[in-house]
């Protein structure tokens, strides 16, 4: 199948554990060699994990002004930023070729990275865009952009049916389905559920990119608490930044949710074991608040499922989000716009014992059929090998 390419990775926020699509691509890329995998991103979110990492600015960002309210990043490193030409001189070796370009952006200034890049490289270098969220400035310069420079990617990917339709619609091609919900699947799980009360643990995980949730939330929470005296508050695990950016937009989450820091890998598992239920703060009304809730699909669901973790979803019923849980049966959607009859469905869901506990074992069964991280390490390879090896032909 040919030898292993040397990757050029390019994302948004660096790679890293602190956000969903950062510890996706952790978990698939783990047994490349690290000295294959070169990245450049546009902002830093975390500590980037790859070695050979560095902030790239593009020579033009269209979307800069607007981009700037939407992203979670640390400024820290923002005059630190190299241009395309200097992070292929300084990082890149002379000698080193470059064997695919993975691209994992999203936006405008996104794909303006991509297209420097791939003019300072060799032309029919491979290039694979994988479309994991759509977070553009303006939906016809966007499209635009990506029908331009379609000729140039060898292959579209996609996490979910909703955005391989639209890329699609967008440019005309096809775009295989790379979901990228797995993880090592544990060989401990829940198997246990206890009734609903006081001391029933329920828990959210990661970001929460549209911050009034977590409002709307609270405000469920506290009616929950009316019912059920003494009730524990939410205990949210994430990276600080997600609950820096939570508190910038002026939302106010406790006392009904209380964060709990950063964990990962075991120590995050054995939370969720212990959880009797997650809740996925995804967006507030049925109809998609903007084009981030109508495609994304939270990919830190792979950690409940893999847990034997029951789901409950603020997700409305024309998002991708809703689609994906209540299509392969592994949570219960609602819209939490309507807070009192977010509230009641949650309680009737928090009290089905019984429902909770089939919903535990059919999502690890789902995590058995579709989220060994194995299996799509293995297709990953074959696909960057198969590119790399068409080129030399």
């Amino acid at each position: 199948m040919g030898e292993l390419p040397r990757l050029l990775i390019l994302t948004d926020d660096c790679v890293s554990p602190s956000h969903g699509t950062g510890a996706a691509l952790l978990r698939q890329l783990k047994e490349f060699p690290e000295n294959f995998l070169l990245h450049a991103y546009l902002n830093r979110k975390g500590e980037p994990s790859l070695s050979r990492s560095a902030r790239v600015r593009p020579a033009k960002d269209p979307a800069k002004p607007w981009y700037a309210r939407f992203t979670t990043a640390e400024p820290r490193d923002i005059d630190a930023a190299r241009s395309v030409q200097e992070f292929m001189e300084q990082v890149v070796g002379a000698d080193e070729k470059i064997g695919v370009v993975y691209s994992c952006v999203f936006g405008e200034t996104g794909l303006q990275l991509l297209t420097e890049v791939l003019d300072h490289l060799p032309p029919g270098t491979p290039a694979i865009h994988h479309a994991n969220d759509f977070l553009y400035a303006k939906k016809l310069r966007f499209e635009r952009m990506l029908r331009t420079l379609s000729p140039r990617i060898s292959e579209f990917w996609s996490i979910g049916q909703g955005l391989a339709e639209e890329i699609t619609r967008i440019t005309g091609r096809e775009a295989a389905l790379m979901a990228p919900f797995q993880c090592d699947l544990q060989p401990v799980y829940k198997q246990s559920h206890r009734p609903f009360g006081p001391e029933c643990k329920a828990v959210m995980l990661g970001n929460s990119h549209m911050p009034h949730v977590l409002h709307h939330l609270r405000h469920v929470w506290e009616k929950l608490e009316a019912s059920v005296e003494g009730l524990r508050p939410i205990q949210w695990y994430a990276y600080p930044t997600s609950v820096t950016y939570v508190k910038d937009a002026g939302v106010t989450f406790e006392p009904q949710i209380e964060y709990y820091g950063f964990l990962n890998n075991d120590a995050l598992h054995e939370q969720l074991c212990e959880a009797d239920f997650a809740i996925v703060p995804f967006n507030i009304h049925d109809k998609p608040e903007y084009h981030y809730a109508r495609f994304s699909i939270p990919s830190r669901i792979t950690e409940f499922v893999n847990a034997g973790l029951p789901i409950f979803a603020a997700a409305g019923k024309e998002t991708e989000a809703c689609r994906f849980i209540s299509g392969n049966g592994i949570g219960r959607c609602a819209s939490i716009a309507d807070e009192t009859g977010f509230a009641t469905q949650l309680l009737e869901f928090a009290k089905d014992t019984a429902a909770r506990e089939l919903m535990g074992a059919h999502n690890r069964h789902f995590a058995e059929e579709h989220c060994d991280i194995r299996v799509y390490r293995k297709e990953l390879m074959r696909r960057f090998r198969r590119l790399t090896t068409a080129t030399a032909q």
